[in-house]
Parts: structure tokens; C-alpha cells; sequence
């Protein structure tokens, strides 16, 4: 399963938990280090807009904690 909406990525990861996809790609918010939590809040209207803007999707560190709680392992990352 591939994820790349830019914005709302991780609340439909966590939305599909109960979809077990042996493989997820998620697009991760390369402006946090890897040891900063960052989920943007939910927003159904969200566009995005800028490459300019910071507050969207989520930090690779909240992926990897939200993907090792539904059992999945990072195994690959880039910038």
C-alpha cells in the first residue's frame, strides 16, 4: 500500500488499520528530524499548498512509532 495525499497521510493509515497490506510506503514530513513527534491535526479540508509550509503529514518518527504499534518494521528510508 502507497500513501501520498500531502497532508492527511497518517490519519488514513490510521484510518485503513485493520487493512494488513504486507508492504506500506508512507511520504514523511522531511522537515522534522528523525527524533521529533509531528502528526498535523486532521483537516478534510486541508490543501497543500506550498513548499514553503512545515505543518503537514507527519514526522518519520511518528510513522515509524504509529507503523511499529499496527506491526510493521521500518526497514527503508530517504530523504
Amino acid at each position: 500500500m502507497s500513501i501520498d495525499i500531502d497532508g492527511n497521510d497518517y490519519h488514513l493509515r490510521e484510518a485503513l488499520s485493520e487493512y494488513r497490506p504486507r508492504v506500506c510506503v508512507m511520504e514523511y514530513n522531511g522537515c522534522f528530524d528523525g527524533v521529533t513527534e509531528y502528526i498535523m491535526p486532521r483537516n478534510d479540508e486541508y490543501v497543500w499548498s506550498s513548499t514553503e509550509q512545515q505543518d503537514f503529514g507527519a514526522s518519520l518518527k511518528s510513522y515509524t512509532t504509529q507503523a511499529n504499534r499496527l506491526g510493521y518494521d521500518l526497514v527503508y528510508c530517504n530523504s
